[in-house]
């Protein structure tokens, strides 16, 4: 059952370097972070600190498969824990039947994941997912700065691109006229 909460700061990302008051501090307002990248479980710390730890009856990092959190400009949210519908859109290299298993190895291409759930683009959105014992950390807080204004790039692409880390599929990156024509 999806939960709701309220957060009491405006979280606008992750620093990425120390500053003295007064000094600059470069943040992060988006990052996707894949499964071996060595700063991932400190990224999960620093997003339960902020957020996480705030939602009532979140269970543990351990039991969590997947989660979707929603954050809205007036900082009440909605979180999904263990019960997304998760769909993924992909290209196969053999000829399938419905109903029919598809493995990994049978996947060329991931073009689009929908969790099954409308994420507006003025939210701000964090999906951790895994795959086995991989785990996988999205997050985009900019749509929470006034200034920023809301997310461009499409959720579902960036899912796609979070799946074929989980999976640890490399897809050649395509061209402007490949984009153009999907």
């Amino acid at each position: 059952m999806p939960q709701e909460f309220q957060l009491t700061e405006r979280v606008c990302g992750i620093s990425m370097n120390s500053a003295s008051a007064g000094e600059n501090v470069q943040i992060r307002t988006q990052e996707l972070i894949g499964p071996t990248e060595a700063h991932l479980l400190d990224r999960l710390e620093q997003i339960h600190l902020a957020v996480f730890a705030k939602i009532p009856g979140i269970p543990l990092p351990s039991l969590i498969d997947h989660m979707l959190v929603v954050i809205r400009p007036d900082l009440t949210g909605t979180a999904y824990v263990n019960e997304l519908l998760i769909q993924a859109m992909v290209r196969v290299n053999r000829a399938v039947e419905a109903s029919t298993p598809i493995y990994r190895d049978d996947i060329t291409e991931i073009t689009a994941v929908d969790l099954g759930v409308q994420v507006p683009p003025d939210n701000g959105v964090i999906v951790v997912r895994s795959s086995g014992w991989r785990r996988s950390l999205f997050f985009d807080l900019g749509p929470l700065i006034p200034e920023h204004g809301p997310r461009t790039e499409s959720l579902e692409k960036v899912l796609a691109q979070q799946e074929l880390l989980l999976l640890g599929i490399t897809q050649p990156p395509s061209t402007p006229a490949e984009d153009a024509t999907k």
